[in-house]
């Protein structure tokens, strides 16, 4: 499985999840200008990381972004998919706007230090020392920079959907993205979409990566259990049909004793479903 970074994030963010999940290999995909790449500019193109995933699709493969990665992720497997080459079996997003819709925090770019990293603190949890450390600060702001100068630039180009599964992932403490708001990636897939939460704020795959592993680890095994009392689960059927209505998307929650069989609640919408 490889993992691409939240901004700001290298391949560390991901040392919790390496750690707690056995029987998939997780590797992280290291971009320029971070830890060992920190004498790099830090830029970076989707066709570069394509190259660096591209000679492992000859064998069964996922990808997982969280925030900013699960964009980066998208474009990937699109990228792959224009070289001809395999899909991934599964495209794992974490805490991410779908790519279709602004992400409301890209309009910080250009704020001046202070209240930039004011609000990264205060949104996007990230480290509160970047306030009162200048060497952290000198470290970490050229990178946090050039990676939301990306996103601010980024723009969604359609594309037919992706043939390859969608489990989405979301903290219920999550202040920047809410659970309406990752429903939005059930329009990018016609192999069915999973919606899972978890404890957690915006970086639960760095604050709880054992949750996250244990998730994937279900689903990489085929077992969905049923909800917890403070979770929610939700899948997409099969991929929708009516030429009028394109993003027509039906919502299943299950409940009961079988899960894919059991008692179902419908919900029928367009576009994002809340």
């Amino acid at each position: 499985m490889f993992c691409l970074p939240y901004a700001g994030g290298g391949a560390s963010s991901y040392r919790g999840l390496l750690r707690e999940l056995d029987g998939l290999t997780v590797t992280p995909i290291q971009l320029p200008g971070r830890e060992n790449r920190i004498t790099e500019p830090p830029a970076f193109t989707i066709g570069e990381i394509a190259d660096e995933i591209e000679p492992a699709t000859g064998e069964p493969y996922a990808l997982y972004g969280h925030s900013m990665g699960a964009r980066l992720a998208f474009e990937v497997a699109r990228e792959l998919r224009r070289r001809g080459l395999p899909p991934p079996a599964r495209l794992y997003v974490g805490g991410g706007h779908p790519p279709h819709r602004k992400v409301p925090l890209a309009a910080t770019a250009d704020l001046p230090d202070e209240t930039f990293i004011d609000q990264l603190v205060r949104r996007a949890g990230a480290l509160p020392e970047l306030k009162h450390e200048p060497e952290l600060r000198e470290l970490l702001l050229p990178v946090l920079r050039a990676d939301f100068a990306w996103i601010k630039r980024y723009r969604y180009e359609p594309e037919p959907p992706l043939d390859t599964p969608i489990v989405a992932f979301t903290g219920l403490d999550d202040g920047e993205v809410a659970v309406p708001d990752l429903l939005g990636w059930a329009r990018h897939t016609t192999a069915g979409f999973r919606l899972r939460t978890l404890v957690g704020g915006h970086l639960f795959v760095k604050d709880r990566p054992a949750d996250v592993a244990a998730l994937i680890a279900a689903d990489v095994a085929g077992t969905h259990p049923l909800p917890a009392s403070d979770e929610i689960h939700l899948w997409l059927s099969t991929p929708p049909t009516d030429a009028e209505d394109p993003e027509a998307a039906r919502v299943l929650s299950a409940y009961g004793d079988d899960p894919d069989g059991g008692l179902i609640a419908v919900s029928h919408g367009a576009g994002d479903l809340a």
